[in-house]
This record gives C-alpha cells, sequence and structure tokens, in this order.
C-alpha cells in the first residue's frame, strides 16, 4: 500500500511539474505574440508617420514649385498662387462630391480586408 501510495505521489508530481512546465511555455508564448504584434503595429505607425510627412513635404514642394511656374507663365504671383489655390478647390470638391460612392467604399473595404488579414494571421499562429 505504502508502494502503490508512493507511486502515485511520484505520477502526481510528475503531471504537475509537467503542467507548470506546460503553463510557463504558454506564458512565454503569448509574451513572444504580443511583442511580435507590438513591434509590427509600431514598424507600420512608423512607416506610415514617414509615409505621411513625406507626402506632404512632397505636396507642398509641388504646389509651390507649380505656383511660382504658373506665376512666372501669367506674370503675377497673385494669380500664379490663386491658380494652384483653385486647383485644391476643385480637386477638394471632387473628392466631396465622390466621398459616398467611392471614398467611403474603398475606406470601409480596406479596413475590413485589413481586420480579416489579421484574423487569418492569428488563426495560423494558433
Amino acid at each position: 500500500m505504502d508502494e502503490q501510495q508512493s507511486r502515485i505521489s511520484e505520477e502526481a508530481n510528475h503531471l504537475l511539474r509537467g503542467g507548470r512546465e506546460y503553463m510557463e511555455s504558454l506564458i512565454d508564448l503569448m509574451v513572444i505574440r504580443m511583442i511580435k504584434r507590438v513591434s509590427v503595429g509600431g514598424s507600420r505607425v512608423i512607416i506610415l508617420l514617414l509615409g505621411f510627412f513625406l507626402g506632404i513635404f512632397l505636396i507642398l514642394f509641388l504646389s509651390l514649385g507649380a505656383a511660382f511656374w504658373l506665376s512666372a507663365q501669367w506674370d503675377s504671383y497673385i494669380l500664379g498662387f490663386c491658380g494652384v489655390g483653385l486647383g485644391y478647390g476643385v480637386l477638394l470638391l471632387i473628392g466631396w462630391a465622390m466621398k459616398k460612392r467611392i471614398i467611403f467604399p474603398l475606406l470601409r473595404d480596406r479596413i475590413i480586408r485589413h481586420i480579416f488579414s489579421d484574423e487569418q494571421e492569428h488563426k495560423e499562429l494558433s
């Protein structure tokens, strides 16, 4: 009887150690997954910010160049800069007119595609 109890006790201790190691491994895996998600998210944010600022500077300098070129063509700084401003006004009106039919559906579809691609990636990791 004593031998049987000691064997059961050893098996129980072995199971507890195995369960503890399994839980520690799961915790380590969750930490690694969180680090991966945070690093991917952080790199996406940095890339988006860099792209945003580069785009702003590109538009700014192209607009200034176009305004000075138009000013030289029309012999008036006011007309050149107003011409560029009018061009942006026309683009703004076109964007405002197309927001419900084109812009919002494109943004919605892109967000949904991004969400489902993250879910698919999560399923592959599991």
